[in-house]
């Protein structure tokens, strides 16, 4: 699901070159079309076996889930996360280095060569599920935090900053998952209507971190980036809450 986040980016922009923008709201509408024919094989047998409830069931949960200040933290370290992601791109694109601002090729290869970091990541799930998720959520959230500091000071040096952004999908591709196990276990009895949460928190992060840039963008890109540095120490706090009742338990 994270990788989309990239993948789609890449195939957007040579869609975009290629055909015009409306060709990738069209392609797109075609893919969900589509979609759904994998999609009601999946959830059939789910329906027709599940204990009923349905969606009035998950949404009844959904306030009791919001009552409770450690989701609720965890859901605001999910927006952290997703908007500083985006941010970070948008920045690159629009107030990043001369060579790469306004540069689509540049731009593409910047961001294509985050894929093997995407791939890195689930290769090594066995390694990293040896950390209990929340401290497997913190300890991504530091490096995240901490390369989107030091590509900060990288703005003129293009193969360091893209070492940087290497870095920083890593992490970030290891904290996602570690936020949503860490939301499952907390809410072990409403754990649809939990990850529904996390996902509307995932996108309410995607949203905001082009709104961060721009409203960012006369600090420059080295500002910008410090600016989502400080977002992504906010979201080690944030979930610093869930490490702590873990180790209570």
């Amino acid at each position: 699901m994270f990788a989309a986040a990239v993948l789609l980016q890449i195939a957007a922009q040579a869609v975009a070159a290629g055909l015009g923008w409306r060709a990738v709201f069209w392609l797109s509408a075609a893919l969900m079309a589509l979609s759904l024919i994998p999609v009601r094989r999946v959830l059939r047998p789910t329906l027709r076996h599940g204990s009923g409830g349905g969606l009035s069931q998950a949404f009844a949960a959904m306030p009791r889930l919001l009552g409770r200040p450690r989701m609720v933290a965890l859901y605001l370290s999910t927006v952290a996360l997703m908007s500083s992601f985006v941010a970070v791109y948008t920045a690159v694109a629009i107030a990043g280095p001369a060579g790469i601002a306004g540069n689509s090729s540049a731009i593409l290869a910047l961001r294509a060569s985050a894929l093997p970091a995407l791939v890195a990541i689930p290769v090594l799930a066995r390694v990293l599920q040896r950390l209990a998720a929340p401290l497997r959520a913190v300890l991504a959230f530091a490096p995240a935090a901490l390369t989107v500091a030091a590509g900060s000071f990288l703005g003129g040096h293009t193969v360091p900053l893209a070492l940087a952004l290497f870095l920083f999908v890593a992490a970030v591709a290891a904290a996602a998952p570690a936020v949503v196990e860490t939301i499952n276990a907390t809410a072990p009895h409403a754990r649809g209507a939990a990850v529904a949460l996390y996902g509307c928190s995932m996108f309410i992060g995607a949203s905001l971190g082009p709104q961060l840039t721009g409203a960012l963008t006369g600090l420059g890109f080295g500002g910008i980036l410090r600016v989502v540095a400080a977002a992504l120490v906010l979201g080690i706090l944030l979930a610093l809450p869930a490490l702590r009742h873990h180790r209570t338990q």
